[in-house]
């Protein structure tokens, strides 16, 4: 914390994490085999320099101190280099892979909740200072109930493993789909007016309605009802707000007739 001393455990924290993140660089650049050779030449580099004037102070054999020198840097050190290296790319692996965990959604792939959430957080203020517009779809997939009653849940879930596919092939690369529950989906798309926003939702709403999900033998049929939250400038709005607006026009959508778009706020 600021104002306080750093302790000897702080000093030698900083030092692991600073040889830690030096190493995954190295290893990251040149792979795990060339880094236990580079680091193996630069201890026998150093344990000569070391080993070469302590010999000639204390006039020891010079050739001994060579044979150890060589023999530690070509057996202990590239060994235990190689393990290390090993273990840390293992570990930055596994970190990624439950990181990737953390964010996803275990059925369809699409971003979690949690994480749509953090990245509205962060947009609203990013977008707020810089004027530029905004928008959120809210999409839930009509008489879903119906689909598992008629079909069976395992004919549930490829639906909205197919129904997340549509969306993703059609979204742009910096649009951010998430599933926000259920069978409700929930879309960010940065840097869009409410125009924009608007052909994207009816671009989703006629894909899902004229794209059956095959599933075995049979193609299941869905249309998809989407509340739409868009504003040219993001004066005081925060997540909640955004979200509210997008849910309640969801909810008319709904009470329209369904495989319908409604709009929230300015346009």
């Amino acid at each position: 914390m600021k104002g306080l001393p750093l302790t000897p455990d702080h000093y030698s924290s900083l030092r692991i994490n600073f040889h830690h993140r030096y190493l995954r660089a190295i290893i990251h650049r040149i792979g795990v085999v060339r880094t236990t050779a580079a680091l193996s030449i630069v201890a026998f580099v150093l344990c000569s320099a070391i080993m070469i004037p302590i010999n000639l102070i204390t006039h020891g054999s010079l050739f001994t101190g060579f044979v150890v020198t060589l023999v530690v840097c070509t057996t202990f050190v590239p060994w235990h280099t190689y393990e290390l290296g090993r273990l840390l790319s293992e570990l930055e692996h596994v970190t990624n892979a439950l990181y990737a965990t953390s964010i996803t959604d275990e059925l369809t792939k699409a971003y979690n909740r949690r994480y749509f959430l953090s990245a509205l957080s962060a947009a609203i203020p990013e977008h707020r200072s810089s004027r530029r517009p905004l928008a959120v779809l809210l999409l839930d997939i009509d008489h879903f109930k119906q689909i598992n009653d008629t079909y069976g849940h395992d004919a549930g879930d490829v639906v909205l493993q197919g129904f997340v596919a549509l969306c993703q092939a059609h979204l742009r690369l910096g649009d951010l789909l998430a599933r926000y529950g259920g069978e409700e989906f929930i879309c960010l798309l940065p840097d869009t007016t409410a125009e924009q926003a608007q052909a994207v939702a009816e671009r989703l709403r006629a894909i899902a309605a004229q794209t059956p999900i095959p599933h075995g033998q049979q193609a299941i049929s869905l249309t998809v009802s989407i509340g739409v939250k868009a504003t040219p400038v993001i004066e005081q709005q925060i997540p909640d707000s955004f979200l509210l607006a997008a849910d309640h026009a969801l909810y008319q959508a709904k009470r329209a007739g369904r495989n319908t778009v409604i709009f929230a706020g300015e346009r």
